[in-house]
Parts: C-alpha cells; structure tokens; sequence
C-alpha cells in the first residue's frame, strides 16, 4: 500500500512538468550517518560512517516565484555503526531514494543562486548485510522495506548548470529492529538546459 502511494505522489510530481520551469540534472553524494539504538538496559556507543550515492534530480516550477517541487532518483548506501557493549554491529543498507520536498530558489542578481527545500522523503530497500564482530551472525537482519526521513536543505548554483546541496535527514521511522538512521547529506549536481 506504501508503495502504490509513493508511485501515485510520483505520478502526480511529474505532472508539475508542464506548470512551470523544469529542469533535470544528475548528482553524486556523501552521506554522514549516525544511527539513533534503542539497546535496552545496556550501554550504546553509536558511531558516525561514511557511504556515498548518485542519481538524477528535478526540479518542477510552480509559478514565477522561485517556487518548485523538488525530486530525483538515488541509488544510496548508508551504515551504522554501534557497539552493544563489547559487541561491534555493522549494519549496512542499499536503497533507493526519492525525495519528495518543495523548493524555494531566492533571485540574486549574479550567476550564484540560492535555495532551501524541506518535506519528506522514501527509501526503498534494495540490499542489507548486517556484521557482528567480524562474523555474518546478526540479530539486526530485518531491514524495513520503507524508510520514511524528514527532510531539510538547501542549495546552490555556481552557473547555470553546476551545483551543491546539502541536507539533514532525520529519521521518522526505524531502519531494522529498534535502529533509527540519521544522515547528513552532501551532493554535488549537473543540471542540464
């Protein structure tokens, strides 16, 4: 049911096409993450990892204000890494990504332009593998399906074709059993004409 939703608001994005500006372009990606464990009565020491993405990303003008949805497609790894004790768990999650946000761009009179976006996200699982000491062994092999994040940002065009964006994703719902993932999100983009 999750999914017929995601695929219904993508159909419903795209048909913004005709609305306004759109512009497309492709990006590569850093994600910083941190898990948020829920370990019970024993002591969590959650550490920050690094794992990387590319896609494509749109951008669908809603009128002459600076307004537009903002979405793409991902293909993104993101780890945690915690200790449970004296126990080190590597989890590790493939997904695809689809931002699904609205984008406000502020005018400025060079060829630098500025933007911030916020809304939701969805992570679709394509992969896990979970590590327990060096060992295939793990009680956190039950990645969820979806994953739903907060999201918020903002970005900048260098021209009128090269950019960067950064934002926070903070997790709304778990990505294994008792984990929630947060990440902090670097992009580099090319957006064609």
């Amino acid at each position: 049911m999750k999914f017929l939703a995601l695929v219904l608001l993508l159909v419903t994005f795209s048909s913004y096409a005709a609305l306004g500006d759109s512009r497309y372009g492709v990006q590569a990606q850093l994600n910083m993450s941190k898990p948020n464990v829920d370990g019970g009565t024993g002591s969590v020491d959650e550490e920050y990892s690094l794992s990387g993405g590319a896609g494509v990303r749109a951008l669908w003008g809603l009128n002459d204000s600076g307004l537009s949805l903002r979405s793409g497609l991902a293909l993104r790894q993101k780890q945690a890494k915690f200790d449970l004790g004296s126990t080190d768990v590597t989890l590790e999650y493939l997904y695809l990504s689809i931002p699904l946000t609205l984008h406000y761009m502020v005018e400025s009179q060079s060829d630098t332009k500025f933007g911030f976006f916020g809304g939701l996200g969805a992570d679709l699982l394509v992969d896990d593998d979970c590590d327990v000491d060096g060992n295939n062994n793990c009680d956190y092999d039950d990645g969820k399906t979806f994953v739903m994040p907060l999201i918020v940002g903002f970005d900048f065009m260098f021209n009128n074709n090269w950019g960067m964006e950064a934002w926070y994703e903070h997790a709304l719902t778990e990505v294994d059993d008792d984990v929630k993932l947060n990440s902090f999100v670097v992009g580099g983009y090319y957006q064609f004409e």
